[in-house]
């Protein structure tokens, strides 16, 4: 009688060289199921840590500031207009927020849009509701009237305005025909405010909480005095305070040492300031030299600061 064999398991029947490749595509599918699982958790983390940033970002975009403030009056004397006028030029507001100071749209990038505003008191113009206390707060301590900053107002600058200079602009703002302008606001878009959370860009930059006010405004009878004044105004907010540059103040070039200037011919530094082009040829980058402004300076003042630059 002839023995039944017993039935083999059909996996005992598979060819032994086959089982590597099976054990190895089960191996590959738990590492992509693994690999998928640490991909979805890295992509939420990032998710998380942007939406932290993008929420730290507008924090500081509405951090408020107490600041100390100097008590002027805006002058509206005809002589004190005239001034007013010519710092509104010379300093260059009116290169930001236009000729007739109605305000424009500055930069409209993916980080954000940054808007000079409507100075007068035309529909959409803060002029309608900015007492001479909110203005010198915007202009000096670089602060809207509820604290919070105001982004790429130059007030580490105009903070050393003397009072007087200060109720001249003032007092020339309020005294302009309305404009009716209505503007968007500035705004931190997502890539802004995550550039703010992380310390790439400080929106509160420009905000000096120091009470402005530095006594009386020299005049052009004593240049190195009314060199200094300027100098310490326009030229030190780029180049440092003791004029030395070095510091970078954002994407571009970095300001250099201009001390050497004051020791060019005094020809060569009026004709550099018009020009926009060195003695030995070279052009400066307009985007980060305001050349322009210097096209409503006299004579006179440039040749002052030509001056205090020569005594350091």
């Amino acid at each position: 009688m002839r023995t039944r064999q017993a039935v083999r398991p059909v996996e005992d029947l598979e060819d032994p060289s086959a089982r590597g490749p099976r054990i190895q595509e089960v191996i590959v599918k738990k590492i992509f199921k693994y690999t998928g699982i640490v991909a979805i958790g890295v992509v939420l983390l990032l998710i998380l840590a942007g939406a932290g940033l993008y929420y730290k970002g507008g924090n500081a975009l509405d951090a408020k500031y107490m600041v100390a403030t100097a008590a002027i009056e805006a002058s509206t004397d005809s002589a004190s207009l005239a001034r007013g006028e010519h710092l509104v030029n010379m300093l260059g507001c009116s290169d930001c927020h236009g000729g007739n100071l109605a305000g424009r749209v500055m930069i409209d990038a993916p980080p954000f849009l940054v808007v000079a505003s409507n100075l007068t008191k035309g529909k959409g113009g803060v002029g309608n509701v900015y007492s001479t206390l909110d203005y010198d707060r915007a202009m000096r301590n670089g602060v809207r009237p509820d604290g919070t900053p105001l982004i790429i107002m130059p007030s580490k600058a105009v903070h050393k305005l003397a009072d007087a200079d200060a109720a001249a602009i003032i007092g020339y703002i309020q005294s302009l025909p309305p404009v009716d302008n209505e503007l968007p606001e500035t705004m931190l878009r997502p890539l802004g405010r995550v550039l703010a959370a992380s310390g790439q860009f400080d929106v509160g930059m420009e905000v000096s909480p120091e009470k402005p006010g530095h006594g009386t405004v020299p005049t052009l009878d004593d240049p190195l005095a009314y060199g200094k004044y300027s100098a310490d105004m326009i030229c030190a907010h780029c180049h440092q305070a003791n004029f030395k540059g070095g510091v970078p103040m954002g994407p571009g070039p970095v300001p250099t040492d201009i001390t050497a200037y004051g020791k060019i011919p005094v020809d060569q530094f009026l004709a550099t300031l018009r020009t926009g082009k060195t003695p030995g040829g070279r052009e400066l980058d307009q985007e980060a030299m305001p050349i322009a402004i210097f096209n409503h300076w006299s004579d006179d003042e440039i040749k002052a600061v030509h001056a205090y630059l020569a005594t350091l």
